[in-house]
């Protein structure tokens, strides 16, 4: 499980305590929201954002070899950290440093090297810690 650390501040005389932009989204909150919490009590996510078993198929597209992009559906957004955080991703064996923009993880050397994967309908990214480390297999 990925533990979420934070540090109060103080800004415009309140105390405040940042929250990961997927955390906000997860519980439905937005900037500017005024929240109430006892600082001890602890919530899960739910098991598919935490689930080391859990896979992300990405559909071979054009854009994949052309751009050297993989596009990642709306619906699997949440399983990466947030906008130009970066993770791990091993690729044919080694450990990359990725990160997504927008819906994109930038891959142009590993579309550039497999080409002959423009047959194939998906690729697959196997979550081995979320939010961190990933895997790519084909």
């Amino acid at each position: 499980m990925r533990n979420v650390k934070s540090e109060i501040i103080k800004l415009e005389g309140k105390y405040c305590i940042p929250i990961e932009k997927q955390l906000l989204d997860f519980l439905g909150l937005k900037e500017g929201d005024e929240i109430e919490f006892e600082p001890k009590k602890i919530f899960e996510l739910p098991k598919e954002l935490i689930d080391a078993t859990k896979e992300i198929k990405i559909k071979m597209v054009d854009t994949c070899f052309k751009y050297g992009v993989a596009t990642l559906s709306t619906k699997d957004r949440k399983f990466f950290p947030e906008d130009k955080h970066h993770f791990l991703m091993e690729i044919d064996g080694k450990l990359q440093r990725k990160h997504v923009a927008s819906l994109k993880i930038a891959m142009k050397d590993f579309f550039d090297n497999h080409s002959k994967l423009e047959d194939k309908e998906y690729i697959t990214i196997k979550i081995i810690r979320p939010f961190e480390e990933y895997k790519l297999v084909y």
